[in-house]
């Protein structure tokens, strides 16, 4: 059974660990968290285990070998996680490797002494600090910013299958259902929307707003109409995704935004607040959530209805030219191996 992937580290990982040698690159991966989906969903355990598991990742790195082309990539995430691989990436360049310390959080959410501490640490030689979010290298131009990797693999041989017949809009959700997603918004717009159904496709990570949710959806009299299909590994994700209509996204804030990028991959229209990489997309790559309310909603929902198979062709289109240009494998790695390079040239 293939194992589903969980979080934006797990999926950048496992698509650079394969584009690596393409480029010309060799990894050795040590692994500094969690390790199963249970894991990464255990909260407080993570928080535990993010300071318990630093020993042996620090012992791995003295030992590498002190060889002139050798760099450390630090991915973390926030919070703890963000403390431990900090420690990591300051430990590196302390041992006189070029170092990348790599954020899949957005740079607002971590601790503020940490975030502090890390951004002292930019414009040192042999030292860099990656956000794949245009916010924070917008608020803090000393950030670099290299969107991330989306596997080629992912639905290689799978393309959206174009609008549904008749009237109904079938949509479907990627993400962990939770409130910051704009789930509750959704469920509240489908009770004044008989023409749409959603499917999610996510983990719980909150069992209290999976009881919520099921509860409000029944509430609503919507239960027919929503489908939480839970957590699928990638290759049913991408024939599931190639199937709606349209992937909606009303989310309140995304360091990057996997589900979108990979939604565009495939050919899937987006729905979507600006946020993450949609940030510096162009008007046409995606439909607009203005704000995350149940009217603006109803209104973007209704306008899709009318119009489904005159727009949503022309968003899958710009969608996936966007991907192709400045998300594909190529132009990421390529900036990728230019920063290694520079940071090469100009050691600790």
């Amino acid at each position: 059974m293939v194992e589903p992937r969980i979080g934006g580290v797990a999926v950048w990982t496992q698509a650079f660990l394969a584009a690596a040698p393409r480029f010309g690159l060799t990894v050795s991966l040590i692994r500094i968290g969690p390790r199963t989906p249970a894991e990464i969903l255990g909260l407080r355990p993570r928080i535990i285990r993010a300071f318990r598991d630093t020993l042996g990742p620090l012992a791995q790195l003295v030992s590498l070998p002190k060889q002139p082309e050798t760099l450390v990539h630090v991915c973390t995430s926030g919070g703890p996680g963000f403390v431990r691989g900090l420690s990591l990436a300051m430990m590196a360049r302390a041992l006189g490797a070029p170092t990348v310390l790599h954020l899949h959080s957005k740079a607002t959410t971590l601790w503020g002494w940490s975030r502090s501490l890390a951004q002292r640490m930019v414009g040192r030689p042999g030292w860099a600090m990656v956000s794949p979010c245009a916010e924070d290298t917008q608020a803090d131009p000393a950030l670099v910013k290299i969107p991330n990797l989306v596997s080629p693999d992912f639905g290689a041989d799978v393309h959206w299958s174009g609008p549904s017949s008749g009237n109904e809009l079938r949509l479907g959700f990627v993400g962990w259902l939770i409130p910051e997603k704009g789930i509750f918004e959704m469920a509240q717009a489908l009770a004044r929307l008989p023409l749409v159904r959603l499917t999610l496709f996510g983990p719980t990570i909150r069992p209290e707003v999976d009881r919520e949710f099921h509860e409000i959806c029944r509430d609503l009299g919507i239960e027919d109409r929503v489908r939480v299909a839970g957590l699928l590994d990638a290759s049913r994700l991408a024939f599931e995704l190639s199937q709606v209509d349209a992937l909606v996204s009303p989310s309140r804030g995304e360091s990057f935004g996997y589900a979108v990028a990979e939604a565009m991959k495939l050919g899937v229209p987006v729905i979507s607040t600006r946020t993450g990489l949609l940030v510096e997309a162009p008007a046409d790559a995606f439909f607009p959530i203005r704000e995350v309310s149940v009217d603006e909603l109803v209104h973007v929902l209704e306008t899709l209805i009318e119009k489904k198979h005159e727009l949503l062709p022309l968003i899958s289109a710009s969608g996936r030219q966007y991907f192709e240009q400045r998300l594909s494998e190529g132009p990421i790695m390529e900036q990728w191996v230019r920063l290694y390079e520079r940071l090469l040239a100009s050691p600790p």
